[in-house]
């Protein structure tokens, strides 16, 4: 079961989506984690692929909640690439980052890749992020 199935069972996939403009990085220390978390940092020369879902908006809450909105992220509007066509959508940024990568845990980045790939991500994006991966391994 995805991580979305389990906060909003309502929730329809509606495919891989590009969002230009950002970068995938790891700019925060979870207490959770205890290691670095994604955010989508702007670089104007990126782009992040992502997971693009249709959800009622009683689901904003338990994203919300999942997410720290508010205290570690903010939801933020943002418009995406989505089979050719431009798409509003919202997505969460970090509100405070550092001034340097905090290496994710490998456990995460499994989470992360799995997400991609069961999703159908483009095979850049997954090798983006198996790359992160591997650097993350090498720094536990």
């Amino acid at each position: 079961m995805s991580q979305m199935d389990g906060l909003c069972p309502a929730a329809a996939y509606l495919g891989p989506a590009r969002l230009e403009g950002r970068r995938l990085a790891f700019l925060r220390r979870s207490i959770r984690w205890g290691a670095g978390v994604a955010d989508i940092a702007p670089d104007p020369s990126a782009d992040v692929w992502g997971a693009l879902f249709e959800l009622p908006e009683t689901c904003l809450e338990a994203i919300d909640a999942k997410e720290g909105e508010g205290v570690a992220y903010r939801r933020i509007e943002v418009e995406l690439e989505h089979e050719g066509r431009a798409v509003s959508a919202q997505a969460y940024e970090l509100i405070e980052r550092e001034e340097r990568e905090i290496p994710p845990r490998p456990d995460y980045m499994a989470l992360l890749v799995e997400g991609a790939r069961t999703r159908g991500l483009p095979r850049e994006w997954l090798e983006t992020l198996e790359r992160a991966s591997a650097a993350a391994f090498r720094s536990s």
